[in-house]
């Protein structure tokens, strides 16, 4: 039943999340009716119909994705503990809402984020990278970008901390340094990521962070729309040092 629950979120379709759980209710009917055969919904069931919901694109998934972890905790609290939530269970739920239009999708993911922690239950690396991935939507909005690296610093603390499964990786810096670009008047800010990104890389140079050419012309496109007299300058030393650094175009 897990696997055909997958197959029907692997396929996308409008009605995938409706007809998972439709199998899923269907489970718990015959699990209801025949105590003696072990046929019973687990925590990978749900987490593959929550997935489902994700994928489907329908507008309430959110709703009926947080409406099947409220019914995990409540019949884990009744003393199942097979369907205690995990860290799967939540990032599916942060990729529903990155699959969603809500113009508060940033701030509910990291609501999501917390909550796990809360819970004792650790996010990883795709779940940090889903609640970035929601803030980086809000394009222009220097909050959106600032929450991007104060996400971004948390990450770090933790794997200096000795939690290696949070280090960042070159999408999330990729997020940073691109929301900062696109703020006003913020190429300084975008400049200064892409520094960090390459001595983070220096550092680490097994964690893949060494900066694309696209990144630079992403900075020396926002410096070419700032008024700072001094923009100038910075867009002719980063050219300068992306050819050293990437080599000629």
């Amino acid at each position: 039943f897990n696997a055909l629950i997958d197959g029907w979120a692997k396929s996308e379709t409008p009605d995938c999340g409706k007809t998972a759980e439709g199998i899923l209710q269907g489970l718990w009917t015959l699990h209801a009716t025949n105590l003696t055969l072990e046929i019973k919904p687990s925590a990978i069931t749900y987490n593959r119909v929550i997935g489902a919901w994700a994928k489907s694109g329908d507008d309430d998934a959110v709703t009926h994705a947080e409406r099947l972890i409220q019914d995990m905790w409540q019949r884990y609290n009744d003393g199942d503990t097979s369907l205690a939530p995990n860290t799967l269970t939540y990032t599916s739920l942060i990729y529903a809402w990155t699959r969603s239009h809500s113009p508060n999708a940033g701030e509910q993911t990291e609501r999501i984020l917390r909550e796990m922690w809360g819970q004792n239950i650790k996010p990883d690396l795709r779940a940090y990278s889903g609640v970035m991935y929601t803030y980086s939507r809000d394009t222009g909005n220097p909050e959106a970008a600032a929450c991007l690296e104060r996400l971004l610093e948390e990450m770090w603390e933790r794997f200096d901390d000795g939690d290696t499964t949070l280090a960042p990786d070159a999408h999330v810096y990729r997020m940073v340094v691109v929301a900062w670009c696109k703020v006003a008047e913020s190429a300084q800010e975008a400049e200064d990521a892409l520094a960090e990104m390459w001595d983070r890389h220096s550092s680490h140079p097994t964690l893949g962070l060494k900066p694309a050419r696209c990144l630079y012309d992403a900075v020396i496109k926002a410096w070419s729309k700032s008024k700072n007299p001094d923009a100038p300058s910075h867009i002719e030393r980063l050219k300068k040092e992306m050819t050293q650094r990437l080599g000629p175009a």
